[in-house]
């Protein structure tokens, strides 16, 4: 649990906040937790910890998808990060197959659920997203990091589903990189 991040030497200030705020209490049904586990998250990754990532994840990856997408929109990228990090090519297709077939609106019959993945891996939040951090890029450093985590999770989407077409796993690959590349440069400074 996140008690584990405690015993840890390597984390800011602020995570260490984080960390502690989690392991006194986390419900993965209330929204404001899981928010704050998604952002302890992506610091603990963007600032190259690894290890404590991992721990993160074990956390969250125990979370299934219950049908309320406001919950969903902290734990997906936990599983989509999981695929990025992962070697093991089982653990890979299991989250592909969950994010193909288990998440889905029950309001959408197959088509509209084949047609919102199609989207997906199309690029067209890929497209959003970088949009987002074109605009907003220019608000500061904080900002600039917000839009640009949000763009990485983007990217780790698509290709947790399974990237094809223009968006081919190395083009994925190559932009998540050069992303987490310029959020390693952000939160070292």
């Amino acid at each position: 649990m996140f008690s584990d991040l405690l015993l840890s030497d390597n984390l800011s200030p602020a995570q260490m906040k984080k960390a502690a705020a989690l392991s006194k209490k986390f419900s993965p049904t209330n929204k404001a937790d899981l928010e704050k586990a998604y952002h302890l998250l992506f610091s603990l990754f963007c600032t190259n910890r690894i290890q404590e990532t991992e721990i993160c994840l074990d956390v969250l990856t125990k979370l299934k998808f219950n049908g309320n997408f406001n919950l969903w929109t902290f734990i997906e990228p936990g599983y989509c990060l999981q695929y990025f990090l992962t070697h093991d090519e089982s653990i890979k297709q299991e989250i592909t197959r969950m994010l193909r077939e288990d998440v889905k609106s029950k309001w959408d019959d197959e088509d509209e659920h084949q047609e919102w993945i199609q989207k997906i891996l199309d690029g067209e939040l890929v497209k959003h997203a970088q949009e987002q951090l074109d605009r907003y890029i220019e608000d500061g450093i904080k900002t600039e990091y917000i839009w640009r985590v949000n763009l990485l999770t983007t990217y780790l989407h698509v290709l947790a589903l399974g990237a094809t077409g223009a968006l081919n796993p190395s083009v994925v690959r190559d932009a998540i990189n050069q992303n987490l590349a310029r959020l390693r440069e952000i939160s070292a400074a």
